[in-house]
Order: structure tokens, then sequence, then C-alpha cells
């Protein structure tokens, strides 16, 4: 399973490439008002992905907003784009179990999660805005869960200077953030393949 991952755009990229599952590891639908929202869901049907899974990020205002006040017709936007919204909660795709970190949630993550979707990033891992030497920003709680459940895969984005990837005790970290300190688009699309029982990475 080819998995595509991206998060914290603030511009659309030219391209995106190919796969079986679009991950939008949140701040993808960073405009001001519903109708932007509407053009950025449009934007993610065209690219013609049998399954995409989001999660909020800090910057989804209008859609975070829109599911507070009007949640039926955030769902309907959501679900007419082929976008499931991952919050605090799984989706299993052939076989795979897909569990997304609500923004700012500490809610346990499941055991048997083999993709873990969070906005922010697990502390120590991917987490810095100026690596290697500047701080680890990350969440200390989710890097716990994570020793914990032992997922195969971690994706997130939020410290757009962490971009890259990373491996420890077997679970692989992705920071997928397109978009430089600066919030310029300067950074590719992540590519993932899950095989079975483990994760082939492509580097």
């Amino acid at each position: 399973m080819r998995l595509v991952l991206i998060s914290d755009i603030h511009d659309r990229p030219d391209t995106v490439p190919p796969g079986d599952v679009l991950i939008l590891a949140g701040d993808i639908f960073c405009g001001d008002d519903a109708a932007s929202l509407r053009s950025d869901l449009a934007w993610i049907k065209s690219l013609g992905f049998k399954n995409a899974l989001a999660v909020l990020g800090n910057h989804d205002l209008v859609l975070t907003h829109l599911l507070k006040t009007q949640s039926e017709t955030a769902r309907g936007l959501l679900a007419s784009a082929g976008v499931t919204l991952l919050q605090d909660s799984d989706t299993i795709i052939d076989g795979l179990r897909f569990y997304g970190v609500d923004w700012r949630s500490a809610a346990a993550i499941p055991a048997g999660s083999d993709v873990v979707v969070s906005h922010c990033p697990a502390k120590g891992m991917v987490d810095q805005r100026q690596p290697p030497t500047s701080e680890h920003l990350g969440d200390g709680w989710l890097a716990k869960q994570i020793e914990v459940v032992k997922p195969r895969l971690v994706v997130s984005g939020h410290f757009h200077g962490g971009y890259g990837r990373a491996e420890r005790d077997g679970t692989i970290f992705v920071n997928c953030s397109l978009a430089n300190e600066a919030r310029e688009l300067a950074n590719e699309p992540q590519i993932m393949d899950l095989e079975g029982a483990k994760a082939s990475r492509e580097f």
C-alpha cells in the first residue's frame, strides 16, 4: 500500500504523486472562509485518491469552527470530497489500522494501531525548527504513547523545519511539512510503502 503524506501546505503544491492513501497531517485548510475550504476540498478530490485521511492542525481554523457550529455541514463537505477526518478515532484500510490524534488531545492511542497521524510530532523525533541543534518541541505525552503502542509509522508536521524521517525502536517517524519555517512551499510530499507486516521506506 502506497501512502502519500503531506501537511502544512499553506499553499498548494504543483504536483502530488499518486498512491493508495493520501494522509493530510494538518494545516491543509488554511484559508479564511468557507469558500476557501470548499476550494481546498475540491482540490483534494481532484487528486483522485481512493482514500484520504485527515487530522486537524492549529491553522485549520475554518474547518474547526464549522465542525463546532455546523457539524453536519462540515462532515458533509468532507464526505463529498472523500476525506475521512480522524479525531481521536481510527479507520481500517486493507487490514491496516490508521489512528488520528486530534489537535491538543490527550486521549490514549489504542493498541494495534499501525499508523498514527498527529499534527504535532512526538517529542524528540522530527520536531525541531532548525535541526540538528535547536530545541525538541514535540509532544512528550505522544512520545510516551508511541513507546507503548509501537506503531509502524507516525506521521506529523507542525514544525516545518523538522521535515524528514527518523526511526526509533522499529517505528518510522515522518514530518511531511511542505512549507519551510518561512511558510514557503519548499518540500516534496513524502511517500511510504507499507507491505505486509513491515514498512518499506523511500528516502
